[in-house]
Protein backbone atom coordinates (compact mmCIF):
# COMPACT_ATOMS: atom_id res chain seq x y z
CA UNK A 1 0.00 0.00 0.00
CA UNK A 2 2.74 2.47 0.89
CA UNK A 3 4.77 1.57 -2.50
CA UNK A 4 1.10 2.43 -4.55
CA UNK A 5 0.79 5.72 -2.63
CA UNK A 6 4.22 6.87 -3.09
CA UNK A 7 3.77 5.75 -6.90
CA UNK A 8 0.50 8.14 -7.67
CA UNK A 9 2.21 10.86 -6.16
CA UNK A 10 5.20 10.74 -7.83
CA UNK A 11 2.50 10.68 -11.36
CA UNK A 12 0.23 13.28 -10.07
CA UNK A 13 3.92 15.23 -9.81
CA UNK A 14 4.82 14.36 -13.35
CA UNK A 15 1.89 15.02 -15.07
CA UNK A 16 1.18 18.85 -13.20
CA UNK A 17 4.88 20.02 -13.69
CA UNK A 18 4.90 23.09 -16.07
CA UNK A 19 6.56 23.96 -19.13
CA UNK A 20 9.20 25.78 -19.55
CA UNK A 21 9.29 29.42 -21.09
CA UNK A 22 10.48 28.60 -23.85
CA UNK A 23 8.26 25.88 -24.73
CA UNK A 24 5.66 27.80 -23.74
CA UNK A 25 6.45 30.28 -26.20
CA UNK A 26 7.19 27.84 -28.78
CA UNK A 27 4.04 26.02 -28.73
CA UNK A 28 2.29 29.56 -28.48
CA UNK A 29 3.59 30.35 -31.81
CA UNK A 30 2.56 26.96 -33.35
CA UNK A 31 -1.30 28.04 -32.27
CA UNK A 32 -1.06 31.08 -33.73
CA UNK A 33 0.84 30.39 -36.79
CA UNK A 34 0.28 27.13 -37.95
CA UNK A 35 2.42 26.61 -40.72
CA UNK A 36 3.70 30.00 -41.04
CA UNK A 37 7.58 30.45 -41.73
CA UNK A 38 7.91 33.71 -41.91
CA UNK A 39 6.83 37.28 -40.54
CA UNK A 40 3.88 38.21 -43.40
CA UNK A 41 4.57 41.19 -45.67
CA UNK A 42 2.31 44.29 -46.59
CA UNK A 43 1.93 44.96 -50.10
CA UNK A 44 3.30 48.72 -49.86
CA UNK A 45 5.70 48.77 -46.97
CA UNK A 46 6.55 45.11 -47.55
CA UNK A 47 8.25 43.16 -44.24
CA UNK A 48 5.87 43.71 -41.20
CA UNK A 49 7.81 44.31 -37.41
CA UNK A 50 7.51 41.48 -35.99
CA UNK A 51 5.42 42.49 -32.77
CA UNK A 52 5.54 39.41 -30.95
CA UNK A 53 9.47 39.15 -30.82
CA UNK A 54 10.65 42.21 -31.47
CA UNK A 55 14.42 42.95 -32.14
CA UNK A 56 15.59 45.09 -28.98
CA UNK A 57 17.08 47.82 -31.03
CA UNK A 58 13.70 48.91 -31.88
CA UNK A 59 10.93 47.47 -29.56
CA UNK A 60 10.68 50.81 -27.92
CA UNK A 61 10.39 52.84 -30.89
CA UNK A 62 7.25 51.07 -31.45
CA UNK A 63 5.49 51.32 -28.10
CA UNK A 64 5.84 55.07 -28.15
CA UNK A 65 4.19 55.14 -31.58
CA UNK A 66 1.73 52.64 -29.49
CA UNK A 67 1.54 55.35 -26.56
CA UNK A 68 0.90 58.11 -29.66
CA UNK A 69 -1.79 56.44 -31.33
CA UNK A 70 -4.02 55.57 -28.33
CA UNK A 71 -3.56 59.20 -27.17
CA UNK A 72 -4.47 60.37 -30.29
CA UNK A 73 -7.47 58.04 -30.49
CA UNK A 74 -8.83 59.44 -27.50
CA UNK A 75 -8.17 63.51 -28.67
CA UNK A 76 -5.37 63.79 -26.71
CA UNK A 77 -2.20 65.66 -27.92
CA UNK A 78 0.60 63.15 -26.53
CA UNK A 79 3.02 66.07 -26.39
CA UNK A 80 5.21 64.35 -23.18
CA UNK A 81 6.22 61.95 -26.37
CA UNK A 82 7.41 64.47 -28.83
CA UNK A 83 11.13 65.75 -28.74
CA UNK A 84 11.53 69.01 -26.91
CA UNK A 85 13.60 70.58 -29.81
CA UNK A 86 10.56 69.61 -31.93
CA UNK A 87 7.17 70.03 -29.76
CA UNK A 88 6.10 73.42 -30.68
CA UNK A 89 5.66 71.97 -34.54
CA UNK A 90 4.48 68.66 -33.29
CA UNK A 91 1.95 69.91 -30.94
CA UNK A 92 0.47 72.59 -34.02
CA UNK A 93 0.44 69.68 -35.91
CA UNK A 94 -1.77 67.27 -33.73
CA UNK A 95 -3.83 69.98 -32.29
CA UNK A 96 -5.04 71.37 -35.99
CA UNK A 97 -5.45 67.58 -36.52
CA UNK A 98 -7.30 67.32 -33.93
CA UNK A 99 -9.73 70.12 -33.66
CA UNK A 100 -12.45 67.82 -35.49
CA UNK A 101 -12.20 64.96 -33.66
CA UNK A 102 -10.43 62.02 -32.19
CA UNK A 103 -8.48 59.99 -34.98
CA UNK A 104 -8.97 56.08 -34.45
CA UNK A 105 -7.43 54.36 -36.93
CA UNK A 106 -5.66 50.12 -37.43
CA UNK A 107 -2.22 50.87 -37.23
CA UNK A 108 0.01 47.98 -38.96
CA UNK A 109 3.84 48.91 -38.66
CA UNK A 110 6.73 47.76 -41.07
CA UNK A 111 10.25 46.48 -40.20
CA UNK A 112 11.83 49.47 -38.63
CA UNK A 113 14.98 50.74 -40.16
CA UNK A 114 17.50 51.92 -37.08
CA UNK A 115 20.44 54.58 -37.50
CA UNK A 116 22.14 55.35 -34.43
CA UNK A 117 19.86 56.74 -31.87
CA UNK A 118 17.40 57.23 -34.80
CA UNK A 119 14.52 54.65 -35.73
CA UNK A 120 12.41 54.92 -38.78
CA UNK A 121 9.05 53.31 -38.64
CA UNK A 122 7.19 52.38 -41.71
CA UNK A 123 3.03 53.13 -40.70
CA UNK A 124 0.14 52.10 -42.62
CA UNK A 125 -3.33 53.42 -40.64
CA UNK A 126 -6.33 52.19 -41.93
CA UNK A 127 -10.16 53.21 -41.14
CA UNK A 128 -13.52 53.99 -42.43
CA UNK A 129 -11.82 57.16 -44.32
CA UNK A 130 -9.29 55.52 -46.36
CA UNK A 131 -5.43 54.46 -45.46
CA UNK A 132 -2.25 56.62 -45.23
CA UNK A 133 1.12 55.42 -45.29
CA UNK A 134 3.73 57.00 -43.75
CA UNK A 135 6.52 57.47 -41.67
CA UNK A 136 7.44 58.16 -38.19
CA UNK A 137 10.84 59.15 -37.07
CA UNK A 138 11.64 57.93 -33.03
CA UNK A 139 14.89 59.13 -31.69
CA UNK A 140 16.75 57.58 -28.33
CA UNK A 141 17.39 60.78 -26.19
CA UNK A 142 18.29 60.95 -22.46
CA UNK A 143 17.08 57.13 -22.03
CA UNK A 144 13.95 57.50 -23.54
CA UNK A 145 12.41 56.87 -26.86
CA UNK A 146 10.65 60.32 -28.53
CA UNK A 147 8.89 61.33 -31.62
CA UNK A 148 11.34 63.24 -33.57
CA UNK A 149 9.32 63.67 -37.11
CA UNK A 150 5.67 62.75 -38.30
CA UNK A 151 5.64 61.69 -41.92
CA UNK A 152 2.08 60.43 -41.70
CA UNK A 153 -1.11 62.25 -42.48
CA UNK A 154 -4.35 61.33 -40.63
CA UNK A 155 -6.70 64.12 -41.79
CA UNK A 156 -8.58 61.75 -43.63
CA UNK A 157 -8.81 58.76 -41.55
CA UNK A 158 -10.80 61.51 -38.85
CA UNK A 159 -13.69 60.12 -37.42
CA UNK A 160 -15.56 63.39 -39.43
CA UNK A 161 -14.19 62.77 -42.62
CA UNK A 162 -17.33 60.97 -43.88
CA UNK A 163 -19.43 64.08 -43.22
CA UNK A 164 -16.44 66.37 -44.77
CA UNK A 165 -17.04 64.76 -48.30
CA UNK A 166 -20.82 64.62 -48.64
Amino acid sequence: MKAGLTAALIFCTVTLSAQSPQEEMWLGFLEWNPGMPRIPEDETMGMLADRRFPDASWAGALRVCDEVFAAIASGQVPEDQFLPAMKVSLVQDFTALLDSSPVSASIRYGRPDREGSRVSVPIRASAEGGVAYGRVYVVFRDGEWLIEQWALDLSELSGDAESQGS
